[in-house]
């Protein structure tokens, strides 16, 4: 099925995205080799902007990443399995997959 980039945007940045398109697109793909070879968060601006861009994750389709994003920054909280969370039912699943990573049962109130 291949494999999902998932990418962060600053909306003040997409000034200088749309004047340098091109050196985006590249940076993209040089910012996602970066990603898939240290498993870490990759940043990069573009044009004036020095931090506008986050390459956040590379995984397989059949994966879901979950992300935590705010304050100007992307943090991947965790990865599982499933490429299924559509339905409330998958996405306490999910939920229950990363509380179980981090140490932690989900329970039902």
């Amino acid at each position: 099925m291949g494999y999902m980039i998932s990418i962060s945007i600053l909306n003040d940045a997409l000034g200088e995205i749309e004047k340098h398109s091109e050196d985006f697109v590249k940076k993209i793909i040089e910012h996602k080799q970066i990603v898939e070879n240290t498993g870490q968060v990759s940043e990069f601006g573009i044009g004036y902007y020095g931090n506008g861009m986050t390459v956040n994750s590379v995984e397989h389709s059949n994966h879901t990443t979950i992300l935590a994003v705010g304050g100007n920054c992307t943090t991947v909280l965790g990865t599982t399995n499933s490429s299924i969370h559509h339905t409330e039912e998958s996405q306490v699943e999910i939920l229950k997959q990363l509380a179980n990573k981090l140490g932690y049962d989900l329970v039902q109130k």
